[in-house]
């Protein structure tokens, strides 16, 4: 469904039911499982490199939308600027794809114009695996596509023509860092290689869903190496930009991983839960909801009694719960134990670990 925006979702693995909005209409909709592949955005560019004040200063996405609709006049001099809102105090990360894009255009504009003249200012040039670094030599030797490299503390500066602000051609300012000095670049043709970030419902899809991000808005998986598609969450897993900045054979490759674990659980007829999950004392239980507000995994809820007392108790969803014991541990009525772990049994391991042998 395009268009479509989820606004609520319940359920556990199996058994989820979420509300979409779709053309102002809700609608009710029951699944299995969760693919989150929601990608990435270019970040705001307002108030750097002069971008939003002359027409000739673009970032990538919109050079290659004036190529594809044939609208980009014929540049003299193309001044590509690399890492732009990238590794720096605010977003301390790379964005990944951005020399192996700077590259793949700066190619695509000596094939369509061969008089005009390529410039790529990079900090560091980052180019993924055998093939695109064979690309990126293949480029500069073929195309004569020049690179300078500029350090961190000293990025590049946009000198614009006072008489013309808009249209006029500009001069970009890059203090070379293997020559050691200053050089002066006239350019008709500015484009910005600029970071990316998650999408802007990030923060209400990660609570909705109980998921963790990152500060930049990428959604950080249950383990990096043991399960690099799935969320802690049972039901969940992950692909594609939501996760980090990544090409298309990237994102490819890790939506078939997703789909393939995404269906494994569907397929089946049963789930199997956790063995030591938690159980909840009624009698004991007071209902201040601590536990509730603690659990990761959204498998406690608050509810009355069957009893209709209105006495509240908590209710433990055990398709939900991990077995963490986090609850178990701040309960303050002593209304919640684990399987397998009583306090009992827990009081006596300590009074035997710290007894006097």
């Amino acid at each position: 469904m395009t268009e479509t925006e989820l606004v609520d979702i319940e359920g556990f693995i199996g058994n989820y039911e979420g509300t979409v909005k779709h053309r102002g209409r809700r609608k009710k909709i029951k699944f299995g499982t969760i693919i989150v592949a929601t990608g990435f955005r270019e970040i705001d560019l307002k108030g750097q490199y002069q971008y939003g004040v002359n027409e000739n200063i673009l970032s990538q996405t919109e050079f290659e939308e004036k190529i594809k609709k044939g609208t980009l006049k014929k540049p003299r001099n193309v001044v590509i600027i690399n890492c732009v809102g990238a590794m720096d105090e605010k977003r301390p990360y790379c964005c990944r794809i951005g020399c192996g894009v700077s590259i793949k255009n700066a190619k695509l504009i000596r094939e369509r114009f061969p008089d005009s003249k390529v410039y790529i200012l990079y900090r560091d040039m980052r180019v993924f695996g055998k093939e695109e670094e064979e690309y990126y030599a293949d480029v500069l030797k073929n195309y004569h596509v020049v690179v300078i490299r500029y350090p961190g503390d000293k990025k590049p500066e946009i000198l614009l023509d006072k008489n013309n602000l808009r249209e006029g051609s500009v001069n970009v300012k890059v203090y070379d860092d293997i020559l050691g000095e200053e050089l002066m670049l006239p350019a008709d043709l500015v484009v910005l290689t600029v970071n990316t970030e998650g999408e802007v419902f990030t923060e209400s899809l990660k609570n909705m869903l109980k998921i963790p991000a990152d500060p930049g808005g990428f959604f950080l998986e249950a383990h990096a190496k043991i399960r690099p598609l799935d969320f802690a969450t049972d039901g969940i897993y992950l692909c594609g930009a939501a996760h980090y900045p990544k090409n298309l054979v990237d994102s490819i490759a890790q939506a078939e991983g997703a789909a393939s674990r995404a269906a494994i659980p569907i397929m089946q007829e049963r789930m199997r839960g956790e063995g030591q999950v938690a159980e909840v004392d009624e009698e004991l239980c007071s209902g201040c909801r601590t536990c509730e507000s603690l659990c990761t995994y959204s498998a406690i809820e608050v509810k009355p009694r069957p009893d209709d007392t209105g006495h509240l108790v908590a209710v433990v969803n055990p398709a939900l719960c991990k077995g963490c014991g986090v609850c178990a541990g701040a309960c303050p009525s002593g209304a919640i134990e684990q399987k397998g772990f009583k306090t009992k049994q827990i009081n006596v391991m300590v009074e035997a670990l710290l007894a006097e042998v």
